[in-house]
């Protein structure tokens, strides 16, 4: 058995310990959720931890991750974007020159997004944010800051 996710999750930790008292033997995978989100979906389709690989090739994850959550999850980042793109608007917050925090922010995260989750076409639905994060994409604090893969 192999069990994915660091010790400092209260929950990969709960597993161990039953596998311990239960003298069941494991090889642990210390793959963090937070930082290592595409190791951890290798496992979970929502990058969560514990999972737990049985000999056999089955995967348990843990139950409080369903698709529920993911549903939940994208409704909160749709939500967020939409208060976003609002204020991408012209005359909008975010339309200050120069570029404030709050735009920096959205620009980055809109990348960010993009980086890290290239299956979810979320930008199309949001035409005045999408067009800010095009409009500032080649502006050195962008260009010169752009996280690679």
């Amino acid at each position: 058995m192999k069990l994915i996710g660091v010790y400092l999750s209260p929950y990969v930790r709960r597993v161990a310990a039953a596998l311990i008292s239960r003298g069941l033997p494991y090889e642990h995978q210390p793959v963090n959720g937070y930082k290592e989100y595409e190791a951890a979906s290798r496992y979970n389709p929502v990058g969560k931890v514990p999972s737990l690989v049985l000999d056999d090739g089955e995967i348990l994850i843990d139950s409080s991750a369903p698709e529920t959550d993911t549903k939940r999850w994208r409704a909160q980042i749709h939500g967020g974007l939409r208060a976003l793109d609002e204020a991408a608007r012209e005359g909008g917050p975010l339309q200050a020159k120069p570029l404030d925090a709050a735009a920096i922010t959205a620009v980055v995260a809109v990348e960010l997004l993009a980086l890290l989750h290239p299956y979810i076409e979320l930008l199309p639905a949001f035409p005045a944010l999408a067009a800010l994060a095009a409009e500032q994409r080649d502006a050195a604090p962008f260009a010169q800051t752009r996280p690679t893969r």
